[in-house]
């Protein structure tokens, strides 16, 4: 045993502490567990980024809905009540996205950049998860609703991702939602407008602007 224990490296201590080591001194992982079951099933990227567009649109969520968004249940017993998001949340998405959307390809990049640095704040937590029911879908753990919609943006502006080249901005005056180009029309993809309905007004109110200027330059 002497001779053992003579035989014994200060790296070896090192080496035997690390791989017994854990974060439980940070993440109480039982509690993390334990509230992970009692939440709603995490949402996939494109769900994720669709969420993200129907608050910049005005669309209220519901305590379930706004669950999903944060990963956790951070609010009980409000799962079919509608939760309107702040104006200044509103505002903010809508900012953000009309300058990525009518962006130069420059100012899209740095867009992404920034959306990156912002998400190594160290408030959002990814989890592995699967389901017999969704397959695959890692749960996406933000510390709060901000923490969340950073991590959206991120998601829409990342050129790695096909969001980013497909986000639109409606062109219809009286609009102006945010909506991913659509493909299944059966012809050309709708790129500018986001219905069918705003496509024809929208189109013909660009008519007319182009003849007003027309007009003008004759004058």
């Amino acid at each position: 045993m002497k001779e053992h224990a003579n035989a014994l490296r200060p790296e070896d201590v090192r080496n035997t502490l690390l791989l017994a080591g854990n974060t439980a001194d940070v993440l109480d992982w039982e509690k993390l567990s334990a509230r992970i079951s009692r939440s709603p099933p995490p949402l996939d990227e494109r769900e994720y980024c669709d969420r993200l567009l129907e608050l910049a649109n005005g669309t209220e969520l519901t305590g379930f809905q706004w669950n999903q968004l944060v990963g956790l249940s951070i609010m009980s017993g409000v799962d079919s009540l509608k939760i309107p998001t702040s104006a200044g949340r509103i505002s903010w998405l809508k900012t953000n996205l009309t300058a990525f959307v009518d962006g130069t390809k420059s100012i899209r990049n740095a867009m992404s950049a920034a959306a990156a640095r912002d998400l190594n704040n160290n408030r959002v937590l990814i989890v592995p998860s699967y389901s017999s029911t969704h397959g695959r879908r890692d749960r996406v753990i933000s510390t709060g609703i901000n923490a969340a919609m950073v991590y959206g943006l991120w998601l829409l502006f990342d050129a790695k991702r096909e969001y980013s080249a497909n986000v639109r901005k409606c062109r219809y005056s009286r609009c102006g939602a945010f909506f991913f180009k659509r493909a299944d029309t059966g012809g050309a993809p709708i790129r500018q407008y986001c219905s069918d309905e705003h496509a024809k007004v929208g189109i013909r109110e660009a008519a007319r602007e182009r003849m007003q200027k027309l007009r003008k330059r004759r004058k």
